[in-house]
C-alpha cells in the first residue's frame, strides 16, 4: 500500500493493514517492517512518535473511563448511607412507643431530615458534576468540635451491625475547626462504611483529641488493617482495592479530595490483623 511521506513514497506492507488492526498497530508493524531498511531516521523517529502518540491516547481514554465508572461507584456507596440512616430511624420512629420522649422523637426527626438534605445534595451532584480536575467548591463553617462530632457519631449509629461495639472519645472541650459539613458527610460516610465492611469483629470508635495546633478528628476499627506499603496507595484515584485489603474503598480518593479543600488532612495509621485509624487533620479555629 502506497503512502506519501513528503516528496517520498513509501511501501506499507499489506499485512500491517488487514484484519481490521487499529491505527497503533499498523504504525508498529511499519516501523518493525522498516527498521532494518535505509530509511531516515527522521522517519522512523516521526512514526514512532506517532505509535507512542496514539498509544498514550488510548490509556488517556481507557483512563478516563475507569475515572467514570469509579465515579459512579463513589456516588452509589455514598447515596446508600443516607438512604440506610433514613430508613432506619423512619422506623425507629413507627415503632416508637409511649415509653420514647418527645425530646427523642425530635432527635430521629431532625436526623431524617438532615440525611434527606445530604442526598439530595448528593443526587445534586451527579447531576451537575464538572469535569474531574476542576475544583470542588465549598462554603466552610466554624463549627464546635465537640458538638460535630457527636452529631456524626449519632447519625452513622444505625448503620452499625449489632455484632460490632461502636463508641465515641471525646477529647478538647472549646475547640472548633472550620469545615464544610456536606463534605465532612461525606467523606465520614466512607470511612464508616470501609470501617463495616473489614470489620468482622470487635469494633469502630469515634473521636477527636487536640494536639498542639491541630485538631484530629478520628474513626478506629479493629478490621484487618492495611500493609504499610499499600498505606499511601489507597488514596490513589485509580488503586484497585482487594478482597484482603481494608480500607481500600472506592471513595477513599474523594475523601482526600474534600479534607484537603477544606483545608485538611487525611492520614492512616493501620496494623495487619489489628485495625486501622483514620484521621482528619484540621487547624484550630481562633473564636
Amino acid at each position: 500500500i502506497d503512502v506519501r511521506y513528503g516528496s517520498c513514497d513509501i511501501l506499507l506492507p499489506h499485512r500491517a493493514v488487514t484484519d481490521g488492526n487499529s491505527l497503533v498497530e499498523i504504525l508498529d508493524a511499519v516501523l518493525h517492517f522498516y527498521r532494518d531498511k535505509r530509511l531516515g531516521h527522521d522517519l522512523l523517529g516521526l512514526i514512532s512518535e506517532t505509535a507512542e502518540h496514539y498509544r498514550g491516547s488510548a490509556f488517556d481514554l481507557e483512563e478516563e473511563s475507569k475515572l467514570k465508572a469509579s465515579f459512579l461507584a463513589s456516588m452509589g456507596h455514598e447515596i446508600r448511607t443516607p438512604v440506610n440512616i433514613i430508613t432506619g430511624f423512619s422506623q425507629i420512629l413507627a415503632q416508637a412507643g409511649s415509653e420514647t420522649s418527645e425530646e427523642e422523637m425530635k432527635s430521629y426527626s431532625q436526623i431524617i431530615s438532615d440525611n434527606t438534605e445530604q442526598l439530595l445534595r448528593l443526587l445534586n451532584a451527579v447531576l451537575n458534576s464538572s469535569s474531574e480536575g476542576e475544583e470542588i467548591q465549598m462554603a466552610l463553617k466554624t463549627r464546635k468540635v465537640k458538638d460535630f462530632v457527636e452529631e456524626l457519631y449519632a447519625t452513622y449509629n444505625v448503620v452499625i451491625p449489632e455484632h460490632l461495639e461502636y463508641n465515641i472519645v471525646r477529647g478538647c472541650e472549646d475547640v472548633y475547626v472550620d469545615v464544610n459539613r456536606s463534605s465532612m458527610m461525606q467523606v465520614m460516610s466512607n470511612l464508616v462504611n470501609n470501617a463495616v465492611k473489614f470489620t468482622k469483629q470487635g469494633g469502630l470508635t469515634m473521636g477527636w483529641e487536640c494536639k498542639d495546633d491541630d485538631v484530629i478528628i478520628f474513626l478506629e476499627d479493629t478490621g484487618i488493617g492495611v500493609p504499610k506499603e499499600k498505606q499511601e496507595l489507597i488514596f490513589d484515584r485509580y488503586y484497585k482495592e482487594s478482597s484482603s485489603t481494608a480500607g481500600a474503598g472506592i471513595g477513599l480518593s474523594l475523601c482526600r479530595r474534600l479534607v484537603e479543600n477544606m483545608h485538611g488532612k487525611i492520614q492512616v495509621k493501620s496494623e495487619v490483623g489489628k485495625g486501622s485509624r483514620f484521621e482528619l487533620i484540621f487547624k484550630k479555629k481562633e473564636v
